[in-house]
């Protein structure tokens, strides 16, 4: 037990750190770009920086870091196996990330830098695999999933190497955005989802169309890519589609959406799995009403741009943020307190758990998202107000992080 929770804790120490640390400074400037969109703030060049750090410092890194450690536990490996691989793939991909965010496109720095983010999440792909293995067990539908995911992650560092090769404007060309935000990250989450659905009581799991989802999946991966490869906006909007049925697949086959605050699972439980039973069912409902909302919303998007018309790039940005914040930042929020505690010393806190920082978080985002597609004119009030709800909301989630008892 020692030996599992020392090797875990030197994974996750280190992986969450880099990622919180990008995840702070990309949320900063992702604040100091809103606020210049109203003119409260002058531009700076360095916000554009923002979606690298969050996608592939926050999102990737954290994934990451926590599913070399997951993958383990699902399958009883050994604990010290391929440690050094593990750390190794962390910190190479961790150093890329910050060095290709700050390098300028096209020259060597650059270049290496990537190769080395490349690498870095290529050796997390193998690990994972390799310890997942052939499926297995009642929810043996989560392992190919996860697998896939992993193996995503390199393959999207890939498309925007090339990307960005061709363009100033990586993250405009389709397809990109959509592996990036629903392929990698949100397969994760979905897998893991299926591996957990024990967090929730009184579900009724549909277990056959589990095996729906990978495929589903893959297929809208492929489409996204290809868009992204031949610039094609008919494939980025098969994508959005195939994402948007899915997620509405997962979403029915986990009842994700169902919270229950009575009944005789409910009435058993202790107070401590109560209050973390509350705290994670209320964010693994919001977190699955965004993804619909950002499918939806992507595939609105995906329609727009294949018409031309004007209101494509107002429901792109809705849709980001829709998945980026309000689906994967909700999942973070709803598992991180609930499965890093155990992981790392086998403690179960629960005193402190509180839904007041995700509560700021998405009041912001709906603000945000509501702004957007409202076509509002330059209000500094509120971008002001956005701004503060998303850092407010992260400052508060830190502090809840580290004091649960």
């Amino acid at each position: 037990m020692e030996q599992r929770l020392r090797s875990a804790r030197l994974v996750l120490i280190l992986g969450v750190s880099f990622a919180t640390i990008s995840g702070v400074l990309g949320a900063v400037l992702g604040a100091v770009w809103l606020l210049s969109l109203s003119g409260a703030l002058p531009f700076t060049p360095s916000a554009l920086v923002h979606p690298k750090l969050m996608i592939f410092g926050f999102v990737y890194v954290f994934i990451v870091s926590v599913a070399m450690v997951l993958v383990q536990r699902f399958k009883n490996v050994e604990p010290s196996s391929y440690l050094g691989l593990r750390v190794f793939s962390l910190i190479v991909m961790t150093v890329g990330v910050w060095f290709f965010t700050f390098a300028e496109p096209g020259t060597v720095a650059w270049l290496f830098s990537y190769l080395a983010a490349l690498a870095g999440t290529s050796s997390a792909a193998f690990y994972s695999v390799w310890a997942l293995g052939r499926p297995s067990g009642p929810l043996a539908a989560a392992d190919p999933l996860i697998s896939a995911s992993m193996t995503l992650m390199p393959l999207s560092l890939a498309l925007t190497i090339f990307a960005e090769l061709e363009s100033a404007h990586a993250f405009g060309r389709p397809g990109l955005l959509l592996i990036l935000l629903l392929g990698a990250p949100a397969g994760m989450v979905m897998g893991v989802g299926i591996r957990t659905v024990h967090f929730r009581v009184d579900t009724k799991l549909r277990r056959r169309a589990w095996w729906l989802v990978t495929p589903l999946h893959t297929a809208s991966s492929a489409a996204a890519s290809a868009a992204a490869l031949l610039h094609s906006e008919s494939l980025e909007l098969a994508a959005s589609v195939g994402y948007l049925l899915a997620s509405a697949v997962w979403v029915v086959s986990v009842d994700a959406l169902r919270r229950v605050k009575s009944g005789e699972q409910y009435a058993r439980m202790r107070e401590r799995d109560r209050v973390r039973y509350l705290y994670f069912s209320a964010l693994y409902r919001v977190a699955s009403i965004w993804l619909l909302a950002g499918c939806l919303l992507s595939a609105s998007s995906s329609v727009s741009l294949l018409l031309a018309h004007p209101l494509w790039y107002t429901l792109r940005d809705a849709y980001i943020h829709s998945i980026a914040i309000g689906f994967i930042g909700n999942m973070i929020l709803a598992y991180a307190p609930i499965l890093m505690p155990g992981l790392m010393s086998a403690r179960i806190p629960y005193a402190g758990l509180t839904l007041y920082p995700a509560a700021l978080l998405n009041a912001g985002n709906v603000l945000r998202v509501s702004w957007f597609l409202a076509g509002s004119p330059g209000t500094p009030l509120a971008t002001i107000a956005i701004s503060a709800l998303y850092l407010g909301g992260i400052v508060m989630a830190l502090r809840m992080m580290h004091s649960l008892e």
